[in-house]
């Protein structure tokens, strides 16, 4: 159900910040509705909150402690996918509400969305394709398009959606360093991954995916110092979390000067707007913007 009025909802209701499939209403309809809201900022949240029993977490829609308190009958939130660095943990956890997610769910549709970016990005397939569309035929020849086999793929966090990319990128013939604090070098070894630190793992990587965690260690991790220890010419990815770079200005830069010589993005920094207008420039060099919709395959919706 979608458009709620606080006048129309149900004595019981669970709030969705965006649409959810069937299943999960005839799952949830003995306990009450879903209603999806059309307004999701936390003052119109808030409004809806009285009498829902759930918050059903759609991407990545700030839940402030305002909108935690408001739920006076709340019993439990759940968030759709990997993280729940959008929800405030400590206004749950005072209000005794558990946070539930989905953290294996969405796993191989963003391990393959990033695989994906990467062969787009090497092969320069979106700007080829552009090209050949406006009959420019001779771009093939002007253009530095990369190969896999034998180049290195450094990826930063090592969980579940790490180890699915280094599982799709073996085939390929490609050498696979990561960086992760938790990983010991028995579990690299039969990933058959290195592990590296940080530092080591930009300066060799060809190809670097983030896929760590968005946490006060982590955030603006990548910033305009550990940008230059990045190999020249590498390519960056980010299915993660916009706020492990520093700011989209230090990767701009990176792009516009030829350090970097692509970039794969579907997260954006939350206080930017997702299509900043300053970096319309950015068609200009090798950049892929995409929606989330790489969490969302169809198998995957089905696990959530």
């Amino acid at each position: 159900m979608s458009g709620v009025e606080r006048a129309d909802m149900d004595r019981h209701s669970f709030i969705a910040t965006g649409p959810v499939p069937a299943f999960v209403e005839d799952r949830l309809k003995c306990f009450g509705s879903v209603h999806v809201a059309d307004k999701v900022d936390p003052d119109s949240l808030a409004k809806l909150m009285d009498q829902a029993l759930g918050l059903i977490v759609r991407g990545t829609v700030p839940v402030p402690a305002e909108v935690i308190e408001a739920g006076k009958s709340l019993k439990v939130i759940g968030r759709s996918g990997v993280g729940y660095d959008n929800v405030d943990i400590t206004a749950a956890t005072r209000c005794g509400i558990p946070v539930v997610y989905t953290p294996g769910a969405s796993s191989t549709a963003v391990a393959e969305g990033a695989f994906a970016m990467i062969l787009s990005l090497a092969k320069r397939l979106p700007e080829l394709d552009r090209a050949t569309k406006a009959g420019n035929w001779n771009m093939r020849n002007s253009l530095r398009i990369g190969d896999l086999e034998g180049a290195t793929l450094g990826i930063v966090g090592f969980g579940n959606i790490g180890q699915k990319l280094a599982m799709l990128a073996h085939p390929f013939g490609m050498r696979i360093v990561v960086c992760d604090p938790v990983i010991t070098p028995s579990r690299a070894q039969e990933a058959g991954v290195e592990l590296l630190d940080l530092e080591p793992l930009l300066s060799c990587s060809d190809y670097i995916s983030l896929h760590a965690p968005l946490t006060e260690e982590t955030e603006g991790f990548l910033d305009r110092e550990r940008m230059k220890n990045v190999k020249s010419g590498a390519v960056i990815v980010n299915l993660a979390r916009g706020g492990l770079f520093e700011s989209l200005d230090v990767i701009f830069e990176s792009l516009t000067s030829g350090h970097i010589s692509g970039l794969g993005l579907t997260s954006f920094h939350r206080n930017l707007p997702m299509c900043p207008t300053r970096y319309s420039r950015t068609r200009e060099f090798f950049v892929l913007r995409m929606p989330l919709v790489s969490r969302s395959g169809q198998h995957t919706t089905s696990l959530r």
